[in-house]
Protein backbone atom coordinates (compact mmCIF):
# COMPACT_ATOMS: atom_id res chain seq x y z
CA UNK A 1 0.00 0.00 0.00
CA UNK A 2 1.75 3.53 -0.91
CA UNK A 3 2.06 6.22 1.28
CA UNK A 4 -0.24 9.07 0.37
CA UNK A 5 1.37 11.40 2.63
CA UNK A 6 4.91 11.20 1.20
CA UNK A 7 4.18 14.00 -1.47
CA UNK A 8 2.60 16.19 1.48
CA UNK A 9 5.21 16.66 4.14
CA UNK A 10 5.64 20.07 5.54
CA UNK A 11 2.34 21.32 3.88
CA UNK A 12 0.70 21.29 7.04
CA UNK A 13 3.44 23.27 8.92
CA UNK A 14 2.91 26.33 5.87
CA UNK A 15 -0.99 25.77 6.85
CA UNK A 16 -0.86 26.81 10.20
CA UNK A 17 1.88 29.84 9.55
CA UNK A 18 -0.28 31.41 6.83
CA UNK A 19 -3.50 30.81 9.78
CA UNK A 20 -1.64 32.38 11.99
CA UNK A 21 -0.73 35.18 9.76
CA UNK A 22 -4.06 36.06 8.41
CA UNK A 23 -5.20 35.51 12.43
CA UNK A 24 -2.90 38.04 13.82
CA UNK A 25 -3.86 40.55 11.17
CA UNK A 26 -6.87 39.93 12.23
CA UNK A 27 -6.61 40.86 16.11
CA UNK A 28 -4.29 43.58 15.11
CA UNK A 29 -7.20 45.41 12.98
CA UNK A 30 -9.29 44.59 15.40
CA UNK A 31 -7.61 46.78 17.76
CA UNK A 32 -6.73 48.99 16.10
CA UNK A 33 -10.26 49.97 15.08
CA UNK A 34 -11.98 49.34 18.58
CA UNK A 35 -9.69 51.13 20.35
CA UNK A 36 -11.05 54.40 19.38
CA UNK A 37 -14.45 53.14 18.76
CA UNK A 38 -14.03 52.34 22.73
CA UNK A 39 -12.97 56.07 23.70
CA UNK A 40 -16.01 57.55 21.64
CA UNK A 41 -18.59 55.36 23.23
CA UNK A 42 -16.80 55.62 27.12
CA UNK A 43 -16.59 59.83 26.59
CA UNK A 44 -20.52 59.85 25.07
CA UNK A 45 -21.89 58.13 28.42
CA UNK A 46 -19.49 60.30 30.58
CA UNK A 47 -21.26 63.39 29.13
CA UNK A 48 -24.51 62.06 29.51
CA UNK A 49 -24.33 61.09 33.26
CA UNK A 50 -22.78 63.96 34.19
CA UNK A 51 -24.82 66.53 32.15
CA UNK A 52 -28.01 64.63 34.09
CA UNK A 53 -25.99 64.66 37.16
CA UNK A 54 -25.35 68.56 36.62
CA UNK A 55 -28.92 69.54 36.12
CA UNK A 56 -30.01 67.76 39.27
CA UNK A 57 -27.54 69.02 41.40
CA UNK A 58 -28.44 72.54 39.75
CA UNK A 59 -24.65 73.31 38.80
CA UNK A 60 -25.38 76.19 36.48
CA UNK A 61 -21.50 76.60 35.54
CA UNK A 62 -21.07 72.88 34.71
CA UNK A 63 -17.76 73.16 36.37
CA UNK A 64 -18.05 69.06 37.00
CA UNK A 65 -19.10 68.62 33.58
CA UNK A 66 -16.07 70.20 32.08
CA UNK A 67 -13.70 68.18 34.68
CA UNK A 68 -15.00 65.14 33.40
CA UNK A 69 -14.99 66.30 29.34
CA UNK A 70 -11.43 67.52 30.23
CA UNK A 71 -10.15 64.22 31.73
CA UNK A 72 -11.70 61.89 29.04
CA UNK A 73 -10.60 64.07 26.38
CA UNK A 74 -6.80 63.66 28.44
CA UNK A 75 -7.26 59.78 28.95
CA UNK A 76 -8.58 58.44 26.14
CA UNK A 77 -6.38 60.78 23.50
CA UNK A 78 -9.74 62.29 21.64
CA UNK A 79 -8.13 64.75 19.21
CA UNK A 80 -10.51 67.54 20.26
CA UNK A 81 -9.94 70.59 22.52
CA UNK A 82 -11.81 71.00 25.83
CA UNK A 83 -13.27 74.34 23.84
CA UNK A 84 -14.68 72.23 20.56
CA UNK A 85 -17.07 71.09 22.75
CA UNK A 86 -20.42 73.16 23.34
CA UNK A 87 -22.58 73.25 26.20
CA UNK A 88 -25.94 74.76 25.83
CA UNK A 89 -28.28 75.50 28.79
CA UNK A 90 -31.68 77.08 27.80
CA UNK A 91 -33.03 78.33 31.33
CA UNK A 92 -36.72 78.53 30.05
CA UNK A 93 -36.98 74.85 28.78
CA UNK A 94 -34.46 73.89 31.77
CA UNK A 95 -32.52 72.04 28.87
CA UNK A 96 -28.54 71.17 28.80
CA UNK A 97 -27.33 69.95 25.69
CA UNK A 98 -23.82 68.64 25.24
CA UNK A 99 -22.21 67.82 21.49
CA UNK A 100 -18.87 67.79 19.99
CA UNK A 101 -17.99 66.23 16.39
CA UNK A 102 -14.33 64.77 15.41
CA UNK A 103 -12.68 62.56 13.37
CA UNK A 104 -10.18 59.52 14.13
CA UNK A 105 -7.62 58.33 11.40
CA UNK A 106 -6.87 54.83 11.94
CA UNK A 107 -3.69 53.84 9.46
CA UNK A 108 -3.33 50.59 8.46
CA UNK A 109 -0.62 49.96 5.29
CA UNK A 110 -1.55 51.60 2.40
CA UNK A 111 -5.41 52.35 3.60
CA UNK A 112 -6.84 54.44 5.83
CA UNK A 113 -10.05 54.21 7.54
CA UNK A 114 -11.92 57.39 8.83
CA UNK A 115 -14.21 57.52 11.91
CA UNK A 116 -16.76 60.46 12.56
CA UNK A 117 -17.66 60.74 15.69
CA UNK A 118 -20.50 62.83 17.28
CA UNK A 119 -20.97 62.41 21.18
CA UNK A 120 -24.23 64.47 21.77
CA UNK A 121 -26.47 64.99 24.88
CA UNK A 122 -29.59 66.41 25.83
CA UNK A 123 -31.19 66.24 29.38
CA UNK A 124 -34.02 68.16 30.91
CA UNK A 125 -35.22 69.18 34.17
CA UNK A 126 -38.64 68.61 35.43
CA UNK A 127 -41.41 69.26 38.23
CA UNK A 128 -40.20 67.84 41.43
CA UNK A 129 -36.37 67.72 40.32
CA UNK A 130 -36.24 64.89 38.28
CA UNK A 131 -34.19 64.86 35.23
CA UNK A 132 -34.41 63.11 32.34
CA UNK A 133 -32.91 62.28 28.84
CA UNK A 134 -34.02 63.88 25.94
CA UNK A 135 -33.72 62.98 21.67
CA UNK A 136 -30.38 61.76 22.45
CA UNK A 137 -28.16 60.56 19.14
CA UNK A 138 -26.19 57.31 18.66
CA UNK A 139 -23.80 59.26 16.20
Amino acid sequence: MPNRRAGRKGTSGIGFLLTLAVLGAAIYAGLKLATPYYAYRDFQAAIRTQARMSLYSGDRNFVELRQVIREKIENHRIPLREDQVRIDFDPVQRLLTVSAEYRVDVEFPGYVYRYHFAPFARVQAQAGGQVRSVDEGDS
